[in-house]
């Protein structure tokens, strides 16, 4: 057979020269074979190698002659050659950027285009298939996830031509279609509006969500931090409108070192000094004293609240340089506590006591307390001094009584300690260190008609002295109890089912009561108690299920009746059928033990070969059963997966 020069000058072996002399037999054979049937084939013949036509954009490549345009034969595993022409694809994924650098899986090379580019389709075929419609797209997958406002823009909004930042490599092709190339600055879309004076990273200050406010931009950062009413100013008062362009306001050139370029002077220039030397921006009427005048120099340096006194307070006539008393606090403040300090020593100087910096609270401390008659110890030295004290303004006592606990504190039991041996004394059990918990230990317990043994020793005291439902006790917990058998305070979980003779739990214990199964140790462990004999053995996972998970019967009053003997012992009396009634024969609960054992819900004990008319003998045996058993029904909102009606052909699961 004789091949033209231009034929065989088209043909590209495996090493890529063309000719195809170079290839060895053996690495060449497949693909000459292809060659030669193309050649000598009639046409409808040769038209059957080709899978379909070619989409409208590789038209230019139909013809049995150009499937190594695209396609790679020869040894090993055939493969495609969609970079070599897309080369705008290769340079992002090369470069990470965009959608196809995330969705590509990159171990499967260049087949992997084919996944969402398919061929051979006709001429009508869009080879582009997306993940998900345009308007469902997640762009997040494109490495710019879309939020705020931009939701709600169309794609061809932003996906313009005439927006592209930089034409990557190949673009050229199909410009208006293409999604590729669009900067994520947002001068790309959008038009800065502040005319080149700050920085064209808008998110630094703005966001998606809405362009007013700048909610990221914070004036601390700037030149001029704003304090004091100058927080609660609007941008607007400071930053106006240049020119006649909406939203163009003045950032750069503001003269903010003196107060004068915003604010007028109403002293009209009558103090040579700065606005700050006398106000801050906390307010104009809230001034200091001027810069010139030093009151500390004076025979009464103000301290403390006298520096925010008013002088018309103090100086009642415009003759500063008058005497004014000022000796003791008594000479301008009165002393509010009616001579109760007249006996100490100081007679009752109020700076004993109080500072400028304020009346409340008193610098007299606990620890002054101690040198009085009544030391302040435990929990009495956090107390308030208006708790003992009570305020009465000028009337206040600070001499109280307090001999007994009882002086201050409620008697709280309700005289139930009026006897031997604590005759109401509150120290018997108590301390000034807190009034919970008491010092009356288990040890002192042990002392009563019922010792703590077991758990009793954990349980918290207020669980048993609880405030009984008597009106005579209401205020109180009770300490004394006349019945201290268990069921004076546990309620019997049991009805008193387990007192019927001649049962199985009868035969285990000879006790009676609660103690035939529990002692104070652990209610839960039954001390003795072997299942064995109820007839139902706990083998595999039903050894670690609590008890109260299958003995167990809600009723209407809310209350749980825990059932023994009856309990049924069939596993859909405890376990949801998660198969929907497909196993169940004549009516009857299927048997779970045929799949299912007690070690292990997973896997399944199920034997293909002997329950099921599907032999699984051969390379059946290692593919996994979801990848047969898919059909899944939903079923009162659950989604159940199907076991039956699966065809056995081949066809119905392989190509």
């Amino acid at each position: 057979m004789n091949i033209s020069p231009e034929t065989k000058n088209r043909l590209v072996s495996p090493d890529g020269r063309r000719g195809g002399v170079e290839c060895t037999w053996l690495s060449c054979f497949s693909r000459w074979a292809r060659i030669l049937l193309l050649v000598l084939l009639p046409a409808p013949a040769a038209a059957q190698i080709s899978p379909g036509e070619l989409s409208r954009p590789h038209t230019a490549l139909e013809g049995p002659l150009q499937c190594v345009q695209c396609h790679s034969f020869g040894a090993g595993r055939p493969q495609l050659k969609c970079l070599g022409c897309h080369t705008e694809i290769r340079h992002r994924i090369t470069a990470k950027l965009g959608y196809h650098a995330r969705a590509v899986d990159r171990s499967k090379g260049e087949m992997d285009c084919a996944r969402c580019h398919s061929e051979h389709n006709g001429g009508n075929f869009d080879i582009v298939r997306w993940p998900a419609t345009k308007e469902t797209f997640d762009h997040h997958q494109t490495g710019y996830s879309l939020e705020g406002k931009h939701l709600q823009l169309a794609c061809q909004q932003c996906h313009q031509q005439g927006k592209l930042a930089a034409q990557p490599p190949g673009l050229a092709k199909n410009p208006g279609r293409t999604f590729l190339g669009l900067s994520t600055q947002c001068v790309s879309c959008h038009k800065d509006v502040h005319g080149g004076q700050l920085e064209t990273n808008c998110a630094r200050c703005h966001t998606a969500v809405g362009w007013k406010p700048a909610t990221l931009f914070n004036h601390e950062r700037s030149k001029y931090p704003l304090t004091g009413r100058h927080e609660r100013i609007v941008c607007e008062k400071c930053h106006r409108q240049v020119g006649e362009a909406p939203g163009r306001a003045q950032y750069k050139g503001l003269a903010f070192s003196d107060c004068t370029p915003c604010h007028n002077d109403p002293h009209k220039g009558a103090f040579t000094t700065t606005c700050r030397s006398c106000h801050d921006t906390a307010g104009w009427r809230q001034t200091r004293l001027s810069s010139n005048f030093d009151h500390q120099r004076t025979h009464f340096p103000l301290k403390g609240k006298h520096e925010s006194v008013a002088c018309a307070k103090c100086h009642k006539t415009t003759d500063f340089n008058a005497a004014l008393p000022h000796a003791k606090c008594r000479d301008c403040h009165q002393d509010w506590h009616r001579g109760q300090f007249r006996q100490r020593q100081d007679q009752g100087d109020c700076a004993a006591c109080h500072s400028e910096n304020g009346f409340k609270p008193s610098s007299f401390t606990a620890a002054r307390h101690k040198e009085t008659a009544y030391p302040l110890e435990g929990n009495h030295s956090d107390v308030s001094c208006e708790k003992c004290h009570l305020p009465a303004r000028e009337s206040t006592n600070y001499h109280p009584k307090r001999s007994a606990c009882l002086d201050c504190h409620k008697e709280a039991h309700e005289q139930q300690f009026v006897g031997q041996p604590h005759r109401n004394r509150c120290e018997s059990c108590h301390t000034v260190g807190g009034f919970h918990p008491s010092t009356f230990t288990v040890s002192n317990h042990r002392e009563t008609r019922f010792a703590l043994v077991g758990a009793h020793l954990a349980v918290a005291c207020t669980d048993c002295h609880k405030v009984p439902p008597e009106p005579a006790m209401r205020s109180s917990a009770r300490f004394h109890f006349t019945d201290i058998a268990c069921v004076a305070c546990h309620r019997d979980p049991h009805r008193s089912q387990l007192s019927r003779s001649q049962t199985a739990y009868e035969k285990i214990s000879t006790k009676q009561g609660c103690e035939g199964c529990h002692s104070t140790r652990n209610w839960k462990i039954a001390a003795g108690f072997d299942h064995e004999v109820t007839g139902f053995s706990l083998t595999g996972a039903h050894r670690l299920v609590d008890c109260i998970r299958c003995h167990h019967s809600p009723e209407n009053n809310g209350s749980r009746l825990v059932v023994f003997e009856k309990t049924s012992k069939t596993c859909s009396s405890c376990h949801k059928d998660v198969h929907a009634g497909q196993f169940r024969r004549a009516g009857r609960d299927p048997d779970c033990a045929q799949c299912h054992t007690t070690l292990n819900w997973r896997p399944s004990v199920f034997d293909h070969e002997k329950d099921s008319a599907f032999s699984l003998a051969g390379a059946h045996q290692k593919v996994a059963c979801r990848l047969c058993h898919l059909t899944r029904k939903e079923i009162s909102g659950e989604s159940i997966l199907f076991y039956g009606g699966i065809t056995k052909e081949c066809s119905g699961c392989h190509n």
